[in-house]
């Protein structure tokens, strides 16, 4: 799926095309926000550097290598 950034000057339209102002993008985004926010909150919160290394790990596997 491709997300569209403009809806302006695209006299073209392809079916595999989502609007970034969809309601369905637009709770994607609010929901892959409010898991960020956790994570930044659970590492910043921690007090153990051994877990939060592990945080950061698991983030990093979690949700970067899932994105990229």
């Amino acid at each position: 799926m491709i997300l569209a950034l403009s809806e302006e000057g695209n006299d073209y339209v392809e079916t595999d095309v989502e609007s970034l102002y969809s309601p369905d993008t637009q709770e994607r985004l609010r929901t892959f926000i409010s898991y960020i926010t956790f994570w930044r909150d659970m590492i910043d919160r921690c007090r153990s550097d051994t877990i939060k290394d592990t945080l950061v790990d698991n983030f990093h596997v979690f949700f970067l290598q899932q994105i990229l």
